[in-house]
């Protein structure tokens, strides 16, 4: 309970660097309304997404991504990365890294080499492998129909559940380390 009220302050802390920061510079700097109204629905959706229920720290992660590659902020697009380093840490990135709906696909490499050095070499072996979609991970976990289903944690219980498919070592790497 208390990790989860941790994430949501994390995670509504990162909505309010957002709302407080981008949505004033941008709108700002773009001068026609149907620029407005284009950056304005790409900040509405940031906001729901890290503003729901079930936002995750890897939700903020795939966000900030998602701000800094959008095609109405090239001017302030340093700005948001500077933002983004303030807001997202390594435990952003390895939650990034560890959710089967992302795999780490959006991190930044100074992100993703954080995260692989904070999880170890323990986890980051596991990694690998649930990144090439290897035993003792199967490949209908990988379904986007199945993934989709499932909460990144039902996800992962999913796998434990499964010791067959786990070696003794592997078993050890699912239990939270840290």
């Amino acid at each position: 309970m208390v990790l989860r009220s941790l994430g949501c302050r994390l995670v509504g802390n990162i909505a309010t660097y957002i709302a407080g920061f981008v949505v004033k510079k941008a709108l700002d700097s773009v001068s026609c309304s149907t620029c407005q109204e284009a950056l304005l629905e790409s900040i509405r959706q940031a906001l729901d997404t890290l503003q729901s229920d079930n936002a995750t720290l890897a939700d903020a992660v795939e966000v900030w991504m998602d701000l800094e590659a959008n095609e109405i902020l090239p001017p302030h697009r340093d700005a948001v990365r500077r933002r983004r380093s303030q807001a997202l840490g390594t435990v952003h990135a390895a939650a990034n890294l560890l959710d089967p709906r992302y795999g780490g696909q959006k991190l930044p490499a100074e992100l993703r080499k954080a995260a692989e050095e904070w999880l170890g070499p323990g986890v980051l072996a596991d990694v690998i492998l649930m990144e090439n979609k290897e035993d003792p991970f199967p490949r209908a976990f990988f379904e986007p129909a199945f993934i989709a289903r499932l909460t990144p944690r039902a996800w992962w219980l999913g796998l434990k559940k499964r010791p067959v498919l786990l070696k003794p070592q592997q078993m050890n790497s699912l239990r939270c380390q840290r």
